[in-house]
């Protein structure tokens, strides 16, 4: 089975560590499944187009490096 198969819908939360997926018919899987095979994906950030361009609102700068010769900024 591939590491990540894709998003699914939570139906209902079954027990303590199992949820119920919407999962396709086709897939030869059972669609209850246990919380240590999930993972969350997180809300991706808001854009803003100014002029064109994407702005990103900003909470707070955490930390920062220079990775191929360029700043990166771990953001908040």
């Amino acid at each position: 089975m591939p590491n990540r198969l894709g998003l699914f819908e939570v139906l209902e939360v079954t027990g303590k560590n199992t949820y119920k997926l919407d999962l396709d018919p086709k897939m030869k899987i059972h669609n209850v499944i246990n919380v240590d095979c999930l993972f969350v994906v997180p809300e991706p950030p808001a854009v803003l187009r100014v002029n064109g361009q994407e702005k990103y609102k900003v909470e707070a700068i955490l930390d920062s490096h220079i990775f191929r010769r360029k700043l990166e900024y771990f953001i908040k």
